[in-house]
This record gives C-alpha cells, sequence and structure tokens, in this order.
C-alpha cells in the first residue's frame, strides 16, 4: 500500500542508485541508474523496482534511504557477526519464554525477596520491567543475524550469478555490498532523534513518512499552521504510523485460544502509545538535554533514561504470555534446528 501512494502521489523516490566499484577494487562511487518514468512502466521494471526496493537494507540504493552505508565486510566477518547475533538471540529468546512458561505454570505463589514475601504476579511484572534492554537488544540481534546471513549468501552467490551471466538486476539484488548492518552502535548516540533516526534499523521510514509524515503535515498546511508547525505534525505522524504498525501486528500474533491471548484495547493503546510519546521526548530534547552536565553523560543520560522509562509501555504488553512469542514453539518443543536458523525464520520454517 505504501509503494502505491508513493508511486502514485510523489515523485522522486522512484530513480534508483548504483555502487560502481573502482578497477582497483580499492573504492567506488555511486552513480545514478535508470529513472523510472511513471508513463514508460515495463511490467519487468516493475518487478525489478519492488524487488530491490523490498530488499534494499537501509534504502542505500534508492533516495529515500539518507544513508548510503555500504557493505565492506569480507566474507569472515559477516559469519563472524551472524554467530554472535544468533547466538545472543536465541539465548534471549529461549531465556523469555522460560518466564512466560514459569509465570503460567508455577505453582509458587510467592518468594522470600530481602526478608519480604512477595507474591509471583509482582515477581514477573518486577521481570518484564526490568527485562526491557534485553528485549530491545534481543530484537536487534534478531534482525541482524537475518540480515547477516543474507549477507553471507550473498559473497557466496554473487561471484556466481556474474559469471554465469544472469540479468544484471539479479547481480545486483545478490551483491554483498548492499546488505549493511542494520543497526548502527546500539551505544553510539546522544538523542532520541539520533537513535531513532539513525542508529535504529531504517526499514520502514519511508513507510512512516508516507503513511504518516506526509498527511499528518498536509493536514497541518491546509488548517493554515506555520512551517514549522507543518514538520512538527508531520514528524509525530511518522512516530503514530510506526505506533500504528507495531501495535496491530501485535494484536494479530495474540493466541485467543489461552487465557491470556485476549488483548485489551488499553494494551494495543500502551503499545501504541510507547511509540508516539517517542516524538514528543525528540521535540523536547533540545531544550532539556543542555540541562544535563555532560559529565553525567548529556545527551546519553536523557535517551537512556526516556527510553527505560516509556518502553516498558511495549514489552511489558508484549512479553504477557500467548502474546509476540506465541508464534515460537515451548522449549520443550525446540529441535536442533533452532540452533541454525535466525530466530525470525523459525516460526515460519519450523
Amino acid at each position: 500500500m505504501t509503494k502505491c501512494l508513493d508511486w502514485g502521489l510523489f515523485s522522486g523516490p522512484q530513480h534508483r542508485r548504483i555502487y560502481v566499484r573502482s578497477s582497483d577494487d580499492s573504492g567506488g562511487a555511486w552513480e545514478a541508474a535508470e529513472k523510472n518514468l511513471k508513463d514508460r512502466l515495463a511490467p519487468s521494471s516493475l518487478i525489478d523496482q519492488v524487488l530491490l526496493q523490498l530488499t534494499s537494507m537501509r534504502g542505500s540504493q534508492f533516495p529515500w534511504g539518507h544513508f548510503s552505508k555500504l557493505n565492506h565486510n569480507s566474507l569472515g566477518c559477516d559469519m563472524l557477526k551472524f554467530l554472535i547475533c544468533h547466538i545472543y538471540s536465541l539465548t534471549v529468546l529461549a531465556g523469555l519464554l522460560y518466564m512466560e512458561k514459569l509465570s503460567t505454570t508455577s505453582t509458587i505463589q510467592s518468594f522470600v525477596f530481602f526478608g519480604r514475601n512477595v507474591s509471583l504476579p509482582t515477581i514477573v511484572f518486577m521481570a518484564r520491567f526490568m527485562s526491557t534492554p534485553i528485549l530491545l537488544t534481543g530484537l536487534c540481534a534478531s534482525f541482524e543475524a537475518m540480515n547477516s546471513a543474507l549477507a553471507v549468501l550473498a559473497h557466496l552467490t554473487h561471484p556466481l550469478l556474474c559469471r554465469l551471466g544472469f540479468p544484471d538486476v539479479i547481480c545486483e539484488f545478490a551483491d554483498p555490498v548492499y546488505y549493511p548492518p542494520l543497526f548502527e552502535n546500539v551505544f553510539a548516540f546522544n538523542s532520541l532523534s539520533e537513535f531513532w533516526g539513525k542508529t535504529w534499523h531504517q526499514l520502514f521510514r519511508r513507510s512512516f513518512v508516507v503513511l504518516g509524515a506526509f498527511p499528518l503535515g498536509g493536514m497541518a498546511r491546509a488548517l493554515g499552521f506555520s512551517t514549522q508547525a507543518q514538520k512538527m505534525a508531520g514528524f509525530v505522524g511518522a512516530f503514530m504510523a510506526s505506533g500504528f504498525m507495531h501495535a496491530y501486528p501485535f494484536f494479530l500474533m495474540a493466541d485467543p485460544t489461552t487465557s491470556h491471548g485476549n488483548v485489551s484495547r488499553l494494551e494495543i493503546f500502551c503499545v501504541f502509545l510507547c511509540f508516539v510519546v517517542q516524538s514528543l521526548g525528540a521535540l523536547i530534547e533540545p531544550i532539556l538535554i543542555p540541562l544535563i552536565p555532560k559529565r553525567l553523560g548529556g545527551g546519553r543520560l536523557w535517551t537512556i533514561s526516556f527510553l527505560l522509562l516509556t518502553l516498558p509501555l511495549f514489552s511489558m504488553a508484549t512479553n504477557k504470555p500467548a502474546r509476540l512469542f506465541s508464534i515460537f514453539k515451548p522449549l520443550d518443543e525446540w529441535s536442533i534446528h533452532y540452533l541454525f536458523l535466525p530466530a525470525v525464520l523459525t516460526p515460519i520454517v519450523l
């Protein structure tokens, strides 16, 4: 739907760019590819465009991706990154599934905590709240493992496809240079804007702009608001689109056959609100960050504190039994295949 609106209502994002290596493979440069004229779009070209746009990591091959980042890693580096990310994501997934099993099957109703009896639901609530950073980094690792697996596959297939004389679009699709890391260093950020706009993955950036920023910004313009107010409305609209995209699949993933599978409207709203408040935090941070001493962390302290306080709106709702992780089999049903497949693929393949 996003691409239909994008190609039908807006101009510019359709043209493609390619990375041309130098003769000695020491570097290269971006060059404009063919212009995708809307009045002369052959079916084969449309298929090529859809294929490349859906697989262009961080939009590096199109103008909607403002990061022209490339993957210059060797096969060994990408393989090592896959192993590290896969092991970590699998460990986090197993731990969360075990916590889910404990909360639903344990017969122990209370624990002694600092000399006081604490009920099991309270312990589970605290665990879900404190596991937010682990869940966040686990999601990063699971998607990065999948991306690294694609990069490894591209390293292995690209030379063979080029030697066999496959079409350029197929060779370009399998070129490992177009599979850069999805995430930047998750500890290298100094503001919410930098975290969500650069550190976090940008796969759906254009979709959020088309479905959220353009409509809300256009509405503000039609109502006669100032240019600054239009930009602010569009900024909030992009995060609203992100909130809807996260809340709706969360509702679909829940298992209604269990006692915990009924997702209330309040919980869906909390997931949606989690992403909307990120935009509000990003709007007020230029005022707040200068007030935080740099010796205490400055913008990084602000960003980490804000994320730890707001992301539980998402993690605590999705971590409940029969919610986000209901698409995975219980731990006692795992097979040896889980050790080799990226976590994001196991619900589909196994």
